[in-house]
């Protein structure tokens, strides 16, 4: 029995990510969690935004607690009380991440899950691409730790990227299966080419910029949306059969 695309979207999309990040949400919790909830709201927020842009922006080896906490506007201890060292600082900023990009499938689940396959997967793709330019610090951050392949690419890819290409790839097979994707479409290469086009534009804001374009203006992020779902859409429907 052949699974569809709406039984892989409400099972995947709605448990895969929140199984991996409430694990390593624990991580930064688990020394005291009295103080946590006491000292949450003094400070927090801003440290894991800080952490966000400076984890995105210089990898996890670049970035510092004491770089981390004068962005934010607080001390380094504040930091280290909040979330007690640099890598749950990092466990917590990936974590928040992926549980904010299940939150936008999710919606787009809901929206479309009466609708047909192809509905289904332009709202999966236009969550996809949209999350993208409101949170860029997703395509940044996986560039960032890409790059030199260590631990942290190691535990990103296994615990977030990994069940999130399976799910892709899950999706794709059963559009393609049912006959609304080519069937000479190359499943292995897809998903790349779909992410890929799906972040480049905020990856690279800074070349961006060089050509007018403001990344973080609502207005360019949803003609990125149109562009990219143009484009991809364009490329892997089937063509309808002429007489």
């Amino acid at each position: 029995m052949s699974l569809s695309i709406g039984t892989i979207t409400s099972h995947r999309l709605r448990h895969l990510p929140v199984e991996h990040t409430s694990k390593v949400g624990r991580l930064s919790t688990s020394k005291d969690d009295k103080g946590e909830r006491r000292g949450r709201g003094k400070g927090r927020e801003e440290i894991l935004k800080a952490a966000k842009r400076a984890f995105a922006s210089k990898g996890y080896a670049g970035a510092t607690t004491s770089g981390i906490a004068r962005d934010a506007g607080v001390t380094q201890p504040l930091v280290h009380h909040h979330f007690g060292s640099k890598e749950k600082l990092w466990d917590a900023v990936v974590s928040s991440i992926f549980q904010e990009l299940d939150a936008y499938f999710s919606e787009s689940f809901a929206q479309t899950m009466h609708g047909s396959t192809e509905e289904r997967l332009r709202g999966m793709l236009r969550a996809f691409v949209r999350f993208s330019g409101h949170h860029p610090e997703l395509g940044r951050l996986m560039t960032m730790e890409a790059v030199p392949r260590g631990e942290k690419f190691e535990r990103l890819f296994e615990t977030y990227i990994r069940p999130q290409n399976e799910m892709l790839h899950g999706v794709l097979a059963a559009a393609q299966a049912e006959g609304v994707l080519r069937a000479d479409l190359d499943l292995d290469l897809a998903p790349f080419v779909i992410i890929g086009s799906s972040i480049h534009l905020f990856v690279v804001a800074p070349l961006a910029a060089k050509h007018g374009i403001d990344v973080d203006d609502p207005e360019t992020i949803e003609r990125y949306v149109d562009t990219v779902m143009g484009m991809v859409f364009g490329g892997i429907l089937a063509k309808p059969q002429t007489s």
